[in-house]
């Protein structure tokens, strides 16, 4: 555990039997180094591959299909979660293409005309890689700082509309909370989807006409182009888009 201001209602909440049998290893920085200077103080105690959670962030997810896409794409740096939200013009957003980043545009952002609502949600599997480009003892933060700097390609990006929330704000706060007693979160996580809700959902809908790639004719797939751009569509995007350019 990493943290700096108020780390003492941390340290209090793992004292006694609060651990659950596990060993917490907790390092607070003595002045403010942001999130890729406090990560750096992690760097020789970390394993090759490491999982970076923000503490104002809640996700509902099933983390085991985020580790098989990870490690499939095995980016040389990592990979990052991302998805579409209700707050991209002070969000980091990204450019993506074949699962891979392009390029990061840090927020703010004054026009959003030209660019997706494809959010850097703060979740992410990193290789120590990562280290390289952060110097010791500076106050960078990862989204702004760091990861623009990052070659091309060099981060795989995995899409998803499963529920994962910064409350950095007492309004989102108040969102998610509510959205957490309604049981949307639960809902949200890939392995709660009913096979019911699945028929009903357009992408898996799209995954279908996939299936019947052979008795579609052009016309019919032009009309699911758009499914592309939806969230979770990014298990047959690829394939759809080989079968428009063949047909």
């Amino acid at each position: 555990i990493l943290s700096g201001y108020l780390n003492e209602v941390i340290v209090n909440y793992f004292k006694g039997d609060k651990n659950h049998n596990l060993e917490v290893v907790h390092i607070i920085e003595k002045y403010p180094l942001g999130t890729a200077g406090s990560l750096k103080q992690i760097e020789n105690i970390v394993s090759k591959k490491f999982l970076v959670i923000y503490g104002d962030t809640f996700f509902d997810i099933n983390i085991k299909k985020f580790v098989e896409f990870d490690k499939k794409y095995d980016a040389p740096i990592g990979t990052i979660f991302s998805h579409p939200n209700d707050h991209p013009y002070d969000s980091d957003l990204i450019i993506v293409k074949d699962n891979l980043v392009e390029k990061f545009v840090p927020k703010p952002h004054k026009d959003l005309s030209c660019l997706r609502n494809n959010v850097n949600a703060a979740f992410y599997i990193l290789n120590k890689n990562i280290f390289n480009y952060i110097e010791e003892n500076e106050n960078k933060d990862l989204g702004r700082d760091i990861f623009p700097n990052v070659p091309k390609y060099h981060i795989a990006s995995y899409k998803s509309s499963e529920y994962i929330k910064d409350i950095g704000t007492k309004e989102r706060l108040v969102q998610v909370f509510n959205d957490y007693k309604s049981g949307k979160t639960f809902r949200r996580n890939l392995k709660n989807i009913s096979l019911e809700e699945q028929g009903n959902n357009p992408v898996v809908k799209m995954k279908i006409l996939i299936d019947a790639e052979r008795k579609t004719n052009i016309t019919e797939w032009n009309k699911y182009k758009y499914l592309l751009d939806l969230p979770g569509a990014h298990p047959w995007s690829v394939r759809f888009k080989e079968l428009l350019a063949t047909n």
